[in-house]
């Protein structure tokens, strides 16, 4: 009965603070900008082919969505709300079917607490999307899908698209969440957990088709203008020298 009423109460507390978050960046969504790089990602928003995504193509997912938002920053900001939700509640379905059974506590707590987990990225005052955001979103989605791999056949769309926004939202993402995926699978092989080679090569498959869709949208003159942008930061950034590989490598360690 005590544990009972202890898991009930838990419940009540995390869906609360659930609730409070999100009324509170509902509340605050037309009110003010963080002081440091957040204009320049609602800039990015505006027009990715000129302003040139801090030299990576966030900027080009960032546009659809700015758009999507009715062009205004409130309309961004709630879009970012609902997709970080969403795939908290995805992330969250994909826990329990894998480990959930039998236990009501994992069961009942995960969504709201990793509702409220995810909405932590706001902490630091950014409420518009932006690359952090993006590597956020896109690793919750790909581990939702490794997680459902051997459940869903819809596990390797999850997990190519998910992948495809972190590597948008900064490439050096890649091998941080490729390195896991892959080492975890290794680990669980026995559990028969994580993708097949099928599931695997699918999923490599959206990627590639997601991240070719992306660059059709940006075009010859996006692409040129990313790169170039991102070279000449790699040659104003001090020690790591003039090219972008060595800056990007120095960022796997920031």
């Amino acid at each position: 009965m005590k544990q009972q009423v202890g898991l009930t109460l838990a419940k009540v507390l995390a869906w609360g603070a659930v609730v409070f978050a999100v009324f509170c960046h509902l509340w605050a969504a037309n009110r003010g900008l963080e002081m440091t790089d957040e204009a320049s990602y609602l800039l990015i928003a505006l027009d990715p082919w000129h302003t040139w995504g801090h030299g990576t193509f966030h900027g080009f997912l960032l546009r659809p969505l700015y758009l999507l938002g009715g062009s205004s920053v409130v309309g961004l900001r709630w879009i970012g709300y609902g997709v970080l939700l969403l795939v908290a509640w995805r992330l969250a379905g994909a826990v329990r079917l894998r480990v959930g059974q039998g236990k009501s506590a994992l069961a009942d707590l995960c969504t709201p607490v990793l509702m409220v987990a995810a909405m932590t990225c706001y902490s630091a005052g950014m409420r518009t999307p932006c690359y952090n955001w993006m590597i956020l979103v896109g690793a919750m989605l790909a581990w939702s899908g490794w997680l459902r791999c051997g459940f869903s056949r819809n596990a390797p769309l999850e997990m190519g698209l998910g992948f495809t926004v972190a590597v948008v939202g900064k490439w050096t993402a890649a091998p941080f969440l490729g390195v896991l995926l892959l080492a975890l699978s290794f680990l669980k092989r026995k559990h028969k957990w994580g993708p097949n080679p099928s599931e695997w090569f699918m999923a490599i498959l959206v990627s590639v088709a997601a991240l070719g869709g992306l660059l059709l949208y940006a075009g010859v003159e996006g692409i040129q203008n990313t790169l170039q942008a991102g070279i000449i930061a790699a040659q104003t950034t001090g020690s790591y020298g003039w090219f972008i590989v060595p800056k990007y490598v120095g960022e796997l360690f920031y």
